[in-house]
């Protein structure tokens, strides 16, 4: 069985050089592998609490503990759902409590806005 979900999803990873003075960014030559079985976790905010309270949780995609991303340069295309997402935050790397004895990496995502 492929790590760790059976039937996963393809995550495609862009990565990206950026030009501090010019703040341009062009693709990197040398990009990272797709990361391969992962879960897709759409995220909700379906639970209000109260009056203005609600509980909400971004978009994740859970891979492979030492899945090959970088928050600061990289984009991400899900195999099966729409648009281009950014790494919302560092990427949490720790034991995943479904399968109880594989680690995985948690990266939080959120939609890519306007233009590169």
């Amino acid at each position: 069985m492929p790590w760790p979900f059976q039937h996963g999803r393809t995550a495609t990873v862009t990565r990206y050089i950026r030009d501090d003075r010019t703040q341009s960014r062009t693709i990197a030559p040398d990009q990272p592998p797709p990361l391969l079985s992962c879960a897709w976790d759409p995220g909700t905010t379906s639970a209000v609490l109260g009056p203005g309270m609600s509980i909400s949780s971004s978009p994740r995609l859970l891979a492979a503990y030492d899945a090959d991303v970088d928050p600061a340069t990289d984009e991400i295309t899900v195999e099966g759902v729409a648009g281009v997402w950014q790494i919302d935050g560092e990427v949490q790397r720790h034991r995943n409590d479904l399968t109880a004895r594989q680690a995985c990496a948690e990266i939080h995502l959120t939609r890519k806005a306007g233009r590169a």
